[in-house]
C-alpha cells in the first residue's frame, strides 16, 4: 500500500487513522479538509482545491482523509487502496460530539485557524446536522462500490472496517 484513500462519515475517524497509516508506511498524511477550508470557513474555489490535491498528491506514497467527490477523479485513480470506515452512526455520533466538545472547550484551532463554536454546533451549518444528513446516503453509495469494485478496477484493494476493533486489527497488520 502506497496510495491510500480513507472515506468514511462525518467524524468516524478518517483523519486521525490517516496519521497512523501514514506514520507506520512512512507516507505523506493529506488532510483534505485542510486544503479545502480557508480561514472564517470559507470554501477553497473548487479548481484551486483540485489544484492543491494535485500538488499535494505529488509524491511516492501518501494517505488521504475526506470524501470530497470533486477531487475523487484525482485521488481514486492514482490509489491502489480504499478504505471505508463504515462505523455505525450511533458509534460516530458519540464521537463526533466528544470531539466537537472538546474543540469547542479547548479553542482548538483546525482548519486553517478555524475553530468549532457552540453557536456554530446549534446553527444549521452543524457538523452533527451535516452527519444525520449524510450519513444513510454516504452509506448506500459505498455499499453499491464496495460490492461491486470492478466499477473502478484501477483500484486495487477496498477495506471496509466496521468497528474501531477492525481498525485496530488493521492498523497491527501493517508492514512498514
Amino acid at each position: 500500500m502506497e496510495k491510500i484513500v480513507i472515506v468514511g462519515a462525518t467524524g468516524s475517524g478518517k483523519t486521525t487513522l490517516a496519521f497512523e497509516i501514514a506514520a507506520k508506511l512512512d507516507a505523506r498524511m493529506i488532510d483534505l479538509d485542510d486544503l479545502y477550508w480557508r480561514p472564517g470557513w470559507k470554501e477553497a474555489p473548487t479548481e484551486e482545491f483540485r489544484t492543491a490535491v494535485k500538488t499535494a498528491i505529488d509524491t511516492p506514497r501518501w494517505v488521504t482523509a475526506g470524501n470530497y467527490r470533486v477531487i475523487q477523479d484525482i485521488t481514486w485513480p492514482q490509489a491502489d487502496t480504499v478504505i471505508w470506515l463504515d462505523y455505525s452512526l450511533p458509534r460516530v455520533f458519540t464521537q463526533l460530539a466528544l470531539r466537537s466538545l472538546r474543540r469547542v472547550w479547548s479553542k482548538t484551532e483546525i482548519c486553517n485557524g478555524n475553530q468549532e463554536t457552540i453557536g456554530k454546533l446549534l446553527s444549521r451549518d452543524s457538523i452533527i446536522l451535516w452527519l444525520f444528513e449524510s450519513y444513510g446516503k454516504q452509506k448506500k453509495e459505498r455499499e453499491k462500490l464496495f460490492a461491486d469494485p470492478e466499477r473502478h478496477s484501477d483500484m486495487r484493494r477496498f477495506i471496509r472496517l466496521k468497528n474501531p476493533a477492525q481498525t485496530r486489527a488493521f492498523l497491527k497488520s501493517l508492514n512498514p
